[in-house]
């Protein structure tokens, strides 16, 4: 009975552990179709010759920069891959 506990709520930490890592690739992948965005319409006032409009985009491409480390920082810090030993057994 305390096992099939143990093993329910051990499940709902990795469905829990899951849905959180989606949401932040999720994030990830949004913030970088962003960052394409801006970089196509940088390039156009850059054609365009307005400089002003150019760093207005700069400074937001920045921005995403720098939401895209903080994520993947976290996403790094919660997904933990388990160390596998290649020692044998003690006999």
């Amino acid at each position: 009975m305390v096992s099939a506990a143990k093993m329910k709520c051990m499940q709902r930490e990795k469905d829990h552990n899951y849905a959180m890592h989606a949401e932040i690739r999720a994030s990830l992948r949004s913030l970088n179709a962003e960052k394409r965005q801006m970089t196509i319409q940088m390039q156009v006032e850059k054609v365009k010759k307005n400089k002003l409009m150019e760093q207005v985009y700069s400074d937001a491409m920045k921005e995403i920069e720098q939401k895209v480390v903080e994520e993947e920082a976290l996403l790094n810090q919660t997904v933990t891959t388990p160390q596998k030993s290649h020692r044998a057994p003690s006999a």
